[in-house]
């Protein structure tokens, strides 16, 4: 569930949902995808979201590599249902629990929408074997696990010690880090130096090769650090407001959490590393705590009413205030991809502006006219809407590959050529679904000698984009720090797109598949005023001629349909107003092609120009919504 999809859809009818049905339903689902077999539910989930951190936010603590800042708390899933799909949402860890000796649902967690909270009376536990049971199913990553766990019946330092020691057996082969739970054990705060001592002793005595580190409950009361200096290897700030004896989770408890970070890199210096977790529901809210002093970010509520794009936001965030790379050393342009996929884009540009010449104007080539064994007058004397038709298919068919040539120009000049991994992939990714489309019309024994020669040098161009490399990525200065009404509206506008370019791939599939079968659909026949028995009749050779245009146009749709989803999807943010422009003018030159060419062959079936006419609002809309939010160029942390 990407932003674009939460924001509009899931979270109005999840929020309609009691709290606790509400997170069960997305946990389960979660879970259920990520769960898919072959890793298959990971791939969905990159494929959307293409949120894993870029390799500059990389940082060691604990004895091990962290991809990222961010992490998941355990206010969202601490029974890790969903685990497999948490670790493709650009977290670098997750924490689990809290783990006891038996599992309990949560009681009174309720959600309060207008301040964006979650107010919590007890929260939900599980069994370490349970836990065990549940992590048998993850898959390999590089997102770390930590397990928060809770000892509730030992009071001594040693007795608590082996309590936990206890529940942390049966996690041992899954888990990397462990945290002591303090929040809810009443004699910790009280215990001395010597029994914090004693207590860390006896965990590191137990030479498990894990690091341990201390939850500690941040609610405005002073908090006790005796046990940070007995020799923890880092601590997780809880932040939450205690009312009665509820637990309040949510932004109002980030002034605490910032100040609390300070106090502990005071008394303590830079040396121990510290996980904020509590008031996290903005990019500028992470950026401030690890300004503060923290090692990590950790979100929970913050996801549930921010969306599932909150960590990539983060990240992006963060990186964004990281001080510019020192120089790199230059690098040959042949060897970067985008110079490549430029050229292919360029080529193709060029293809397309002399086959739309073709088809306005002679429309048939000779080798054509040499396949059927008639000329163009003989064409015309078949049927005088012939070569009209013929036109149709060949503007329309010009118009798509006009747009992709601009979109791969677009996507390498402004994506690829500052280091943009997704737009590398996205032109990639579309130009290999159109390079395979160049077979499906073969099997007509009709073989285009241009189209096969164009098909040949881009090829080789498309080879060299896959070998070349990516220069350093340049990160942008436009992020969105909080939500403002310009994101907001923007979701809708990314729905209207994504819905846009899925239409594109269905147009696409559906085209190629008559192509290479029934070739003309009824209102193709109702145009030509002419069964597709007596076109057979009068030539055998001009339906295999109309299908190696069918086809390839529904392949050039594809790969246009793709280029524009995986551009939906993985490249609109704020500041990206050469995306937008880039969607509106080769969307706009492919519509103008294919509604065009049908008023100008008189072939006016409003059924037939529905779909065209459809995907012009829908890209029109979509760009509407999104503009404002696209052409910002401020990088200004948003109070």
């Amino acid at each position: 569930m990407p932003d674009w999809f939460y924001r509009t859809v899931s979270r109005p009818i999840l929020f309609r949902l009691p709290t606790e049905q509400a997170q069960r339903i997305s946990c389960e689902f979660m879970g259920t995808v990520g769960n898919l077999p072959g890793g298959l539910g990971g791939a969905f989930i990159d494929f959307l979201g293409h949120m894993r951190p870029d390799a500059c936010l990389e940082k060691s603590a604990f004895g091990l590599k962290f991809i990222g800042p961010v992490g998941l708390g355990t206010r969202l899933d601490g029974t890790g249902m969903a685990t497999n799909a948490w670790t493709r949402f650009g977290f670098s860890f997750l924490e689990l629990g809290p783990v006891t000796e038996t599992t309990e649902s949560a009681k009174g967690l309720r959600r309060d929408d207008a301040n964006c909270s979650l107010q919590v009376e007890s929260p939900a536990t599980i069994a370490a074997t349970d836990l065990a049971e549940q992590l048998k199913r993850q898959l390999q990553s590089p997102v770390h696990l930590i397990v928060r766990l809770r000892a509730q019946n030992a009071n001594t330092a040693q007795k608590t010690a082996k309590a936990l020691l206890k529940l942390a057996d049966p996690l041992l082969k899954h888990v990397q880090i462990f945290a002591v739970d303090t929040s809810s054990h009443a004699a910790l705060p009280s215990w001395s130096a010597e029994e914090w001592q004693t207590f860390w002793h006896t965990l590191q005595a137990a030479g498990l090769q894990k690091s341990w580190l201390l939850v500690l409950p941040v609610t405005g009361k002073a908090i006790f650090t005796t046990g940070i200096t007995a020799g923890c290897a880092g601590v997780i700030l809880d932040a939450y407001q205690l009312s009665g004896g509820t637990q309040i989770y949510g932004p109002k408890t980030k002034p605490l959490l910032l100040e609390t970070i300070q106090q502990i890199r005071t008394k303590f210096g830079s040396e121990i590393p510290i996980i904020a977790s509590g008031g996290i529901h903005e990019p500028i809210d992470a950026v401030e705590a690890i300004q503060a002093g923290a090692s990590f970010a950790q979100i929970d509520t913050g996801l549930i009413c921010s969306g599932p794009g909150l960590p990539k936001r983060i990240n992006e965030g963060v990186l964004s205030t990281l001080p510019s790379p020192a120089e790199v050393p230059a690098v040959r342009l042949a060897k970067l991809s985008w110079f490549w996929t430029a050229l292919m884009g360029l080529g193709m540009l060029i293809g397309s502006l002399l086959a739309l010449w073709i088809a306005l104007d002679r429309v048939v080539l000779p080798y054509d006219e040499a396949f059927c064994g008639i000329n163009r007058e003989q064409l015309q004397q078949i049927n005088d809407r012939l070569l009209p038709f013929m036109s149709h298919d060949r503007v329309s068919l010009a118009g798509t590959m006009i747009a992709i040539g601009l979109l791969y120009i677009s996507f390498s000049w402004f994506g690829s050529r500052r280091g943009e991994h997704w737009a590398k992939v996205a032109v990639l990714v579309s130009g290999g679904a159109g390079f395979f489309s160049f077979f499906l019309f073969l099997g007509f024994d009709y073989f285009d000698p241009f189209h096969g020669f164009v098909t040949a040098v881009l090829f080789q161009l498309f080879v060299q984009g896959i070998v070349g490399d990516l220069p350093a990525v340049k990160p942008s200065q436009s992020i969105d720090w909080t939500e403002s009404p310009e994101w907001r509206r923007a979701q809708w506008g990314q729905l209207l797109l994504v819905i846009h370019s899925v239409g594109l791939l269905g147009a696409g599939i559906i085209i190629c598949g008559v192509g290479i079968s029934d070739v003309f659909v009824r209102t193709d026949l109702n145009y030509l005023q002419m069964e597709l028995g007596t076109l057979r009749e009068a030539n055998p050779r001009l339906v295999p001629l109309v299908a190696h245009d069918r086809a390839t146009l529904g392949g050039m749709l594809l790969a246009s349909g793709l280029v524009y989803l995986l551009g939906s999807l993985w490249g609109l943010r704020r500041g990206a107003g050469w995306l937008w422009h880039a969607f509106l003018w080769s969307g706009l030159a492919a519509y103008a092609c294919a509604i065009g060419v049908h008023f100008w062959v008189g072939y006016v079936d409003w059924h037939h120009l529905l779909p065209a006419f459809a995907g012009l609002g829908l890209l029109l809309a979509g760009l509407g919504l999104c503009r404002k939010w696209l052409m910002a160029t401020n990088g200004i942390k948003e109070n």
